[in-house]
């Protein structure tokens, strides 16, 4: 993945890998060489004292840089050497929206009820869609993030660990719906990605195939009953 994120044809400010010392209690002793290597190409590895677990990518920089761009990636994908480039193109064009590569349209019942997660249009093409709330970005994907795009409620630690622990995603979308952030799926998009299978129980798996996400999800719509109008509105307009 790094690799891939070094050899862009439009390169970022800073590239930076947050990691817990949780999960690496040497620190740079417990990391692969394949890893360290980078150092020499400018990635910052930044050590944190608590595991957010997948959160990572964007709680700490979010704090760090509150007033910068802001663009998330995986550690286990290999990105197209345009990606970037896309998604910045996007956003000088429409600086006010969150940007996407890959995105799902939610969708409803003829009742206005949320259909479960899986039953949502997956992987939408930028012909398919306009911004919206019911553009449901994957922040692995990736995602730009303009300045002060997202709800001051994101950094609540407590809040987003009990209701979504292992879904960023959907943290993420709601803190740019209840914000009024609407997500743009960038032109000439990336849906689908090359990439590394991790050692463990994939996030996908559980969220997905076990249906997590949908109890994460209700947790969300139930702290939150404000994003069901906010969506309900945005299925008014189309």
């Amino acid at each position: 993945m790094l690799y891939s994120l070094f050899n862009q044809t439009l390169l970022p400010d800073k590239i930076i890998l947050y990691l817990s010392v949780q999960e690496f209690p040497e620190r740079n002793s417990s990391l692969p060489k394949t890893l360290l290597c980078f150092l020499k190409l400018g990635l910052e590895i930044k050590w944190v004292e608590e595991n957010l677990r997948s959160y990572k990518k964007l709680i700490y920089a979010l704090r760090e840089f509150p007033n910068e761009i802001l663009i998330t990636a995986d550690d286990d994908t290999l990105y197209p050497n345009t990606w970037l480039e896309k998604l910045y193109y996007a956003y000088k064009q429409q600086p006010s929206y969150i940007h996407a590569h890959r995105a799902h349209r939610i969708r409803f019942d003829e009742l206005t009820h949320l259909l479960p997660y899986k039953q949502w249009t997956p992987c939408i093409s930028y012909t398919q869609t306009t911004p919206s709330f019911l553009n449901f970005p994957t922040t692995g994907g990736g995602v730009l993030y303009p300045p002060k795009s997202l709800h001051a409620k994101v950094q609540d630690v407590a809040t987003f660990m009990e209701l979504c622990p292992h879904a960023d995603d959907i943290w993420f979308w709601a803190m740019a719906v209840l914000h009024g952030s609407k997500i743009n799926v960038v032109q000439d998009n990336f849906n689908t990605f090359n990439g590394f299978e991790h050692s463990g129980e994939p996030l996908y798996k559980l969220n997905y195939t076990q249906n997590y996400n949908d109890i994460q999800l209700a947790n969300i719509f139930a702290h939150f009953p404000q994003l069901k109008d906010k969506l309900t509105s945005s299925l008014q307009t189309l």
